[in-house]
């Protein structure tokens, strides 16, 4: 009996409760025009129709070498991130959740590029897509990106040599920011990595969950999720050469700046005050010298544009302390969106 070839591409998907979106991811990776891939779904203790899905894909599909790794109980997304880690058996890791999907010729781009390249991590392009199906917006690469490009992994690949080799795992205590702390380790454990201009996968931006009123939290998604990924680039940036870590600190800024414009728009009076003097002092603690970063003065710092001039403006308004100014004109023209960079 020969041995199974090691496949290009490991391709895992995490589904908890899912089972309605899954069918779109499922289909999308069916439909690749690159070949070389294995799939790995991980069912992370749905307790929906998740299984049934993925197994009626399955018997659909009998050309692709597909399964499904089922955790019976879910005690959070890091166990089960891990445990697609674990199941991939590929040259190169694709990280998806069952809400997202690729274009066709996604795989194909990648593939193409790490070939071409050898790179540790090739990053592609994606665009995020609102819950009626609308292209909310892309996300384009600068011309000439920067190592530390974004803290996301949507239309990445990693060598997973690099993974195992360092035994890069996402700590289960971790509730927040876990993909920035599977980025930030990798980053600092490899050497190279290749943008792809071109956008070839969709992120599902639910924008319902995050703008109503009634729904934000803001001690829960500005508190405890900053003090998570505070934590996590402080880490990293302590194990990074010096030019790494300013990118890693200017990453965290590009988080923290629009975060406080958040703040503004869905808190007021003592609630703000208390949320933005726990946000600051965090930062603080870890980065006591992040308004000297290099890369906050504008001008070809890595990034797009937008997020440069986010970035630049708000790092003056709050060293000017014009954080309650701004505050009150935003309730004057209140933005229909949330500032995302």
């Amino acid at each position: 009996m020969s041995e199974k070839k090691t496949p290009f591409i490991t391709v895992t998907v995490l589904c908890y409760n899912y089972g309605h979106l899954l069918p779109r991811a499922l289909e999308a990776i069916a439909a690749q025009t690159f070949r070389d891939f294995d799939l790995v779904v991980i069912n992370n203790g749905s307790t929906d129709n998740t299984q049934q899905v993925f197994d009626d894909f399955a018997a659909a599909h009998p050309d692709l070498d597909a399964r499904c790794v089922k955790i019976e109980k879910n005690i959070g997304l890091p166990h089960g991130r891990n445990a697609g880690f674990d199941a991939a058996d590929g040259e190169y890791v694709m990280m998806c959740d069952a809400d997202d999907w690729m274009d066709a010729d996604c795989l194909e781009v990648l593939a193409a590029k790490a070939k071409e390249t050898g790179a540790d991590r090739i990053v592609g392009q994606y665009r995020e897509v609102g819950s009626q199906g609308q292209v909310l917006r892309d996300r384009p690469h600068a011309k000439n990106p920067v190592r530390v490009i974004n803290g996301s992994w949507h239309g990445s690949i990693f060598k997973r040599s690099i993974i195992e080799e360092n035994h890069i795992r996402i700590p289960e205590n971790l509730f927040y920011s876990e993909d920035y702390c599977f980025i930030l380790n990798f980053t600092v454990c490899s050497k190279t990595f290749c943008p792809v201009h071109k956008t070839i996968f969709n992120y599902y931006f639910n924008t319902d969950s995050l703008t109503s009123p009634k729904q934000y939290d803001a001690r829960k998604r500005l508190g405890d999720s900053w003090n998570s990924l505070v934590e996590v680039c402080a880490d990293t940036a302590g194990r990074a050469d010096a030019e790494t870590a300013v990118q890693i600190e200017y990453l965290l800024l590009k988080h923290y700046y629009p975060a406080l414009v958040t703040l503004l728009c869905q808190t007021s009076g003592a609630e703000t005050k208390e949320v933005y003097a726990l946000m600051h002092k965090k930062l603080l603690a870890y980065f006591p010298h992040y308004y000297k970063n290099a890369m906050l003065v504008p001008w070809q710092n890595g990034h797009p544009l937008s997020s440069r001039v986010c970035c630049w403006g708000m790092s003056w308004v709050e060293r000017l302390h014009g954080l309650w100014i701004l505050q009150a004109f935003l309730r004057i023209r209140r933005p229909k969106k949330l500032v995302r960079v």
